[in-house]
């Protein structure tokens, strides 16, 4: 009981940190007054995960759920808003806004209104919300693709990756204490991808950090 009150709080704090990662992001682009080439879709994906695990908490009745993906849901709603009110590519925004209606509203009306009942609802909505995981945790794949392209990790963040790899780690031992294997495989999926991120670091370590150490 200590041990999941303990991963609990660990999860939430470190996923709210996560979260918050984008506030400078969104700084940047109300300074230069352009979305210049920050990707629209990660964010879309973001707002969809943590809604539907929000309805995912509120049928489970999981706090711990619910408070992180709470504050998670409007904090991607804030960064979606601002994306859009500075982007100049509102035509490729719109599709991404219906692809994410398009996925949200479907399966909230599917749950709230046609499950039969608590247990297919809680079976739908948690093969979503694990499909949608994997999704998020896959955003990062088309940068890994570069990195082995050019054989240097510039493209990518190490804190950002780190910050990834421990957070599911932390969810997936909140899901295994729980026995939800909704929670444990998008988790267990986001550990392996978050560790093929960190070994490309070692692997191919920015070229302005080689040049750095030449130089010393």
């Amino acid at each position: 009981m200590i041990l999941r009150e303990f991963i609990s709080a660990l999860a939430t704090v470190s996923t709210i940190g996560l979260y918050l990662t984008g506030i400078p992001i969104c700084r940047k682009i109300v300074a230069k007054g352009s979305t210049q080439d920050t990707s629209f879709f990660p964010l879309i994906v973001m707002f969809c995960n943590t809604t539907l695990w929000v309805k995912y908490a509120l049928i489970k009745d999981d706090p711990t759920l619910l408070y992180a993906n709470s504050v998670g849901s409007v904090l991607t709603f804030i960064y979606v808003s601002i994306y859009y009110l500075y982007t100049t590519h509102k035509t490729h925004v719109h599709r991404n806004l219906a692809f994410g209606a398009f996925l949200l509203f479907p399966i909230l009306i599917y749950v709230k209104f046609y499950a039969d009942n608590l247990d297919d609802a809680v079976l739908y909505l948690g093969f979503v919300c694990s499909s949608v995981g994997v999704m998020g945790y896959g955003a990062p794949l088309s940068a890994m693709s570069e990195v082995l392209r050019t054989k240097s990790t510039e493209c990518m963040a190490f804190p950002l990756s780190l910050a990834n790899f421990i957070v599911a780690i932390e969810w997936f031992s909140y899901g295994f204490l729980l026995r939800d294997f909704y929670i444990q495989v998008p988790n267990l999926i986001g550990i392996f991808l978050g560790g093929l991120q960190l070994a490309l670091f070692w692997k191919y370590p920015s070229k302005k950090q080689t040049t750095a150490s030449a130089v010393l």
